[in-house]
């Protein structure tokens, strides 16, 4: 399905009426559920379903193709930038616990291979990185549509991330790490179906869960997991799909063993354990004048063009900031609630790996904010010692019409106009890999409420 943008303002339109493309749509149902109960039992369908893949632009695939060589030097040249520069360490690291300083130590060369950033596509359909995620979740869908909708396996997440495993830890095993949380208590069921894929790929993927992290030890030199039977397995590589704080602060039983073994060098982590790589604040380093021209040497001159072009402005909110508005009018943070709601173009949003930090939690929208509501929400921040945050530009996603199918409240189909969209895009190591869509004519958050889940055909 091409999408194709629209001038209509938000119109949500529901029908129970049989027809044709709500046929169609029930037997997509039907073939997703069976796949889905396939690789783990008892997983219910909860996304709008859409007919067929989605089509992009074909100048939107090449730069996001670009973009992976360019975002795996991005992480080494931040990677090594932190530990170059101590301005840059008091800045970032968590002072939480001890542990974060030795987890951003203990593999001093390591960086994300398996990164996801969330894209937004401007008014001009120009890809824009709005978060460098590397905490990896949004993958059972995605790894159930790709195959749903036809999506070649060699393009796939599934197949690129077995195949890269397998090369670099040939017969080792993975552990998927989940754990029970408040919040996120759905991402156990992520990880069951996530690992039997990779099983049939040929991985020994085991998943980490609450009654698997208890029976976790280390034993001075490897990581192990006990057994029903009482045998022990070792566990060589792990996979998070949960923050570093929670191992960081030691929130679960079997962190103190998984921390353990991690900083002793018997297990490795596919995305790392630096939190300093997991800060927002990357974002606003990279514009940062004062590392200009080291971004511009250490990137290389294709690397940094393209990633200008591609990495929204940010700001670290902090006393006597100066933003730049839309109109290019410098502005000190402090008067943003003494502008037009039109002219305040931002999200505020917490950076780092914390409790409060993920899912767009943290998400303010200033141009939804009254003045004295940015005023409240600015001090408030501006105050703040202990939860950094920062300020940046809106992009705004080009409106789009889409239809699907609600398996929440009766399977109506939905149709909605002037619909906004962001996608998710997966890398293993430097190669583009699945791309999920999601669209929604609700908050710009997109997926905070109600939407449509769907596949990006390439």
């Amino acid at each position: 399905m091409k999408l194709v943008a629209q001038q209509d303002g938000p119109e949500t339109l529901v029908s129970v009426q049989d027809s044709p493309q709500r046929r169609r749509l029930l037997q997509v149902k039907e073939e997703l559920e069976a796949k889905l109960a396939r690789d783990n039992p008892g997983e219910w369908l909860s996304w709008w379903i859409a007919e067929d893949a989605f089509e992009l632009p074909e100048h939107v695939i090449d730069k996001l193709r670009r973009a992976g060589p360019a975002l795996k030097r991005f992480f080494t040249v931040a990677n090594q930038l932190f530990l170059d520069e101590p301005w840059i360490q008091r800045r970032l690291e968590k002072r939480l616990s001890p542990n974060y300083a030795l987890l951003n130590r203990a593999r001093p060369d390591d960086i994300p291979w398996l990164p996801r950033p969330d894209v937004v596509l401007d008014g001009n359909w120009q890809p824009k990185f709005v978060e460098l995620e590397v905490t990896v979740c949004a993958r059972f869908d995605t790894a159930v549509m790709s195959e749903q909708y036809g999506i070649e396996p060699a393009r796939g997440l599934v197949r690129n991330y077995a195949e890269h495993f397998k090369r670099h830890w040939p017969g080792k095993t993975l552990g998927l790490l989940v754990t029970p949380h408040p919040v996120w208590w759905y991402i156990i069921d992520e990880a069951i179906p996530f690992a039997a894929r990779l099983r049939r790929e040929g991985v020994d993927a085991v998943v980490l869960g609450g009654p698997e992290l208890a029976r976790l030890r280390f034993d001075g030199q490897q990581l192990l997991l006990r057994q029903l039977d009482g045998s022990d397995q070792p566990i060589h590589v792990f996979d998070r799909f949960i923050d570093i704080y929670e191992i960081a602060e030691l929130q679960h039983p079997g962190m103190a063993p998984l921390l353990d073994a991690y900083l002793a060098g018997a297990v490795s982590s596919v995305n790392t354990c630096k939190q300093f790589l997991d800060e927002k604040e990357w974002l606003c380093l990279f514009w940062d004048p004062r590392l200009r021209d080291t971004w511009q040497r250490e990137l290389g001159a294709e690397h940094d063009t393209l990633l200008r072009d591609m990495l929204p402005r940010t700001w670290r909110v902090e006393p006597g900031l100066t933003v730049e508005l839309p109109s290019g009018d410098l502005v000190a943070i402090e008067e943003l609630g003494e502008l037009p709601a039109a002219q305040r173009a931002f999200v505020l949003k917490e950076s780092g790996t914390s409790s409060t930090a993920s899912g767009a939690q943290s998400l303010q929208i200033l141009s939804e904010l009254s003045d004295d509501e940015v005023q409240t929400v600015l001090r408030e921040h501006l105050q703040d010692q202990v939860r950094p945050f920062v300020i940046q530009e809106i992009v705004e996603s080009p409106r789009i019409s889409f239809t699907a199918l609600n398996p929440n409240d009766g399977d109506k189909v939905v149709t909605e106009h002037g619909a906004r969209l962001k996608l998710s895009v997966f890398y293993v190591d430097d190669k583009m890999t699945d791309i999920k869509l999601i669209a929604s004519n609700g908050e710009l958050a997109v997926n905070n409420r109600d939407c449509v889940e769907g596949i990006v055909r390439y």
